[in-house]
């Protein structure tokens, strides 16, 4: 999970130098800052902030030395308020769950098979990654996968509003890889995907050079 990540992941930065003569890097400084202190959106009005953060860069041979202040800034492609808000009031519910000591599954469902019914019906107001093309030039499809299931696509539409009417059925073994999988990767991800090439040329999906042509909605 890509918040999880950033909540307990910490990001080492190190401080180069070289000198006119030669191509050769000096280690001249170490840095490093958790990336959970980076996800303060809560105290911004901008809707997509610019975040900043002071590192302190070391003395390799000795961490009491610092040598120079560098200010690292990160801005998120798109904002992501709203699955920061939903990743902690989901940190909250597991956190509750342990210290109760009750199961996050209902008992009566563990070793069972369940049929797993997705159904996808619409899109409004999709947007292209980029400036290279307008919105209804967009041909958007669904995708998804459900650990154990081969990856599942859903046709391709045309345009922002886009009817797909795709119904997905899966049967799940409720055991505890799946329980695990479940609290884990914070839920089904469902993705679309833009299939308009950046050019007029032809994308061969299959090709690894032309996999980055496809726009990510």
């Amino acid at each position: 999970e890509l918040l999880g990540q950033f909540y307990n992941g910490v990001l080492k930065i190190e401080l180069r130098g070289a000198t006119p003569a030669s191509d050769k890097q000096h280690l001249l400084g170490l840095g490093s800052v958790a990336l959970a202190t980076l996800l303060s959106y809560g105290a911004h009005a901008q809707q997509n902030p610019m975040i900043s953060k002071l590192v302190n860069m070391c003395d390799p041979s000795n961490a009491d030395v610092t040598v120079a202040c560098i200010r690292l800034k990160l801005k998120m492609r798109y904002p992501i308020a709203d699955l920061i808000e939903d990743f902690h009031r989901r940190r909250g519910i597991r956190e509750t769950g342990r210290k109760v000591g009750q199961p996050s599954v209902d008992p009566r469902l563990l070793g069972s098979t369940r049929t797993l019914s997705i159904d996808i019906h619409q899109a409004h107001d999709l947007r292209p990654a980029g400036p290279r093309r307008s919105a209804h030039q967009l041909r958007p499809y669904v995708f998804y996968q459900i650990p154990g299931h081969p990856p599942h696509f859903s046709r391709t539409g045309q345009g922002p509003e886009v009817r797909f009417d795709d119904i997905g059925m899966a049967q799940i073994r409720v055991d505890p890889e799946f329980c695990h999988w479940v609290e884990s990767s914070g839920g089904l991800h469902i993705v679309i995907f833009d299939d308009a090439p950046d050019t007029d040329a032809c994308i061969d999906p299959s090709s690894p050079s032309d996999v980055g042509s496809l726009g990510l909605v």
